[in-house]
């Protein structure tokens, strides 16, 4: 978040704090209690009910919700399209290629800052020394699933999980691809990694 010195207006960073806190608040509550996605893994419309139950949790009026939802589906949306057709090359060094994926994971959280940004990007260095044990790649979109999904298991501020749906849906993750890709590494349902004996 800018820290406003090169803004004039005083009322502008604290008008930009509350609309940062209302969408995280907004979309923290929609990404871990309802479904945006449907069994071909298409984004779908949230029923008006669970944007009501929403507003009724967070004490935040349901337009307000609804605005929020919307521009997140859209946004989420394009960002899985940009991420299907983006080529993403293994050719160079690993501190090349987290910086790479650290911009799209920063991009994801711009859309939904739903998890611990400076955490995820620790943890994605972390995933990197474990791909390279098992000498194993994952697919770009699915190294996202797997960041986001290890730093959500792991903060011990959250009660409740991101549902793996709608966190494989918002990193254009396949159910197959991160699936397999959790077996191959040992990351447990915890998103903790279980060393394997070889």
């Amino acid at each position: 978040m800018a820290d406003g010195s090169k803004i004039h207006y005083n009322f502008l960073p604290l008008h930009i704090e509350q609309e940062f806190i209302t969408k995280f608040n907004v979309l923290n509550y929609i990404v871990r209690h309802a479904s945006f996605v449907n069994h071909q893994d298409k984004i779908i419309t949230i029923p008006k009910e669970r944007l009501q139950l929403a507003s009724l949790k967070s004490h935040i009026p349901s337009y307000i919700i609804s605005k929020v939802v919307k521009g997140f589906l859209i946004n989420i949306m394009l960002f899985r399209e940009h991420m299907r057709n983006y080529k993403f090359s293994w050719r160079h060094e690993f501190a090349i290629q987290i910086e790479k994926v650290s911009t799209f994971l920063e991009r994801l959280y711009n859309i939904a800052p739903v998890f611990d940004f400076i955490r995820a990007k620790k943890n994605l260095e972390i995933l990197y020394k474990l791909f390279k044990m098992h000498y194993y790649w994952p697919c770009l979109t699915t190294q996202l699933a797997l960041t986001v999904f290890v730093t959500d298991r792991n903060d011990k501020e959250n009660s409740e999980f991101i549902a793996q749906k709608n966190l494989r849906a918002m990193c254009a993750s396949s159910a197959y691809a991160f699936h397999r890709a959790r077996n191959k590494l040992g990351i447990n349902n915890s998103g903790q990694i279980i060393l394997k004996k070889l």
